[in-house]
């Protein structure tokens, strides 16, 4: 069976390129990566009079997973998907994929779907309501508000919250990467994440030394989704905010896995009691 395409989806401020690692193991693996660039990760936020908000970041992911469904790369016969989400990218990643599950493509004649959406620290937030009113109504102190754009500190602040565990060489690295992001992310309307992916598989990555995304965050949205009918797989990752960049070779096997493989990953299982490392 041919493998899954791997759509890679950054979270607030990153781009693909902070996947590298993953995408180098995959590759090597023998699967296709496709990065996303998300519009709101941008210092020129305003396109037509208004702020790039989060359907700006919804429509790019859809059309970066519909291009594989429906053409590939470069073969002319489609693909499945499996979607990987971080952080923040978890929002338009899983409200991206309406209609897109296998269920859903079959009765439109269609024989490639979205396998499955991976889901690394991510978020699962009520509809209708705006990152910022979650946030309590003003950005943390780790965000610098620059007019239109927002983004953490380019120095320690960083480091603290999104690359506490790494080396230090490493971490300069990624915050070199990192882009503002509009702050219309902040204020448009969360859409119904999961309604958008239902009849697509859930697998959730959970970061037990996480600064950015509270552990029990991350234990409320496996729960979210669970609640919501979803059968949701999830590990645990011992790393910060990053694992793509502190446990590569583990995070590519956890996607690997989820992609089809029958393979250990290295993590430990996360139960919804909270025990972990149970077969």
């Amino acid at each position: 069976m041919a493998k899954p395409v791997i759509v890679l989806v950054p979270g607030a401020w990153h781009v693909p390129a902070h996947f590298d690692h993953v995408r180098r193991e995959l590759e090597a693996a023998g699967y296709t990566c496709i990065g996303v660039d998300l519009p709101g990760n941008t210092a020129q936020p305003r396109v037509d009079g208004r702020l790039v908000g989060i359907d700006d970041d919804v429509a790019a992911v859809r059309q970066a997973v519909v291009d594989q469904l429906d053409s590939g790369s470069g073969s002319g016969s489609g693909s499945n998907v499996v979607v990987v989400t971080h952080s923040y990218g978890s929002i338009p990643g899983t409200a991206a994929l309406a209609g897109l599950g296998a269920e859903a493509r079959e009765l439109e004649g269609k024989s490639t779907s979205v396998t499955n959406v991976v889901i690394i620290a991510g978020f699962l937030l009520p509809a209708g309501t705006t990152m910022l009113a979650v946030m309590g109504g003003q950005l943390p102190p780790q965000y610098l508000h620059e007019g239109d754009t927002t983004l953490p500190f380019n120095g320690p602040g960083a480091i603290q919250v999104l690359y506490n565990d790494l080396d230090p060489l490493e971490a300069q690295k990624a915050i070199w990467q990192l882009k503002p992001q509009s702050y219309g992310i902040n204020t448009s309307p969360v859409p119904d994440q999961a309604a958008a992916s239902k009849g697509v598989p859930v697998s959730y990555l959970l970061c037990s030394d996480d600064r950015a995304v509270p552990w029990v965050a991350q234990t409320v949205t496996v729960a979210g989704f669970r609640a919501a009918g979803r059968d949701v797989y999830a590990e645990v990752a011992p790393s910060g905010h990053s694992p793509f960049l502190k446990v590569p070779g583990e995070t590519a096997r956890f996607v690997r896995k989820v992609a089809g493989e029958d393979l250990v990953t290295g993590f430990e299982v996360f139960r919804a009691s909270g025990s972990e490392g149970e077969d």
